[in-house]
């Protein structure tokens, strides 16, 4: 029975670290959007790179061939649209670290009370009360 919850803490521990992980790698990610992606338009077919010109109403990465004066080059308005993708993600990546922390504070408080509850079982089955070690076998079988 105390198997379960000392589990199940390493459990969300091993979980937080991965969310937090994710989470750290998604954020650095946001830090170097522009390369990025431009790497993904150098090796993108001129299909996905006319496809993504005509979603965004813009003409080349970082400037336009076909008008050198044109200013609305790709970079800005794919960096704008995947911003704020980007950081709603790892905002919620983050923020569900907060469930659980609470869980693992949760799971912290049962062990106790099971540890509290084995410590009242031992000192009752010592004095030779069995009230409490009738309360405690109710306990445990319900839990089953």
């Amino acid at each position: 029975m105390v198997l379960f919850p000392e589990f199940s803490c390493y459990v969300l521990l091993f979980d937080e670290i991965t969310t937090v992980s994710v989470g750290v790698m998604i954020w650095w990610r946001t830090l170097r959007e522009r390369a990025l992606f431009a790497t993904y338009w150098d090796n993108g077919s001129s299909s996905f790179r006319s496809m993504l010109e005509s979603d965004f109403n813009c003409c080349g990465y970082y400037t336009c061939s076909a008008d050198p004066s044109s200013t609305n080059v790709c970079v800005d308005a794919i960096q704008d649209y995947a911003d704020k993708i980007l950081n709603q993600l790892f905002t919620s990546v983050f923020a569900s670290t907060i469930f659980i922390v609470l869980f693992y504070l949760c799971t912290l408080c049962v062990i106790a009370e099971i540890k509290l509850l084995n410590r009242y079982r031992l000192i009752d089955i010592r004095q030779g009360n069995a009230s409490f070690r009738s309360l405690y076998s109710s306990l445990n079988q319900e839990s089953k």
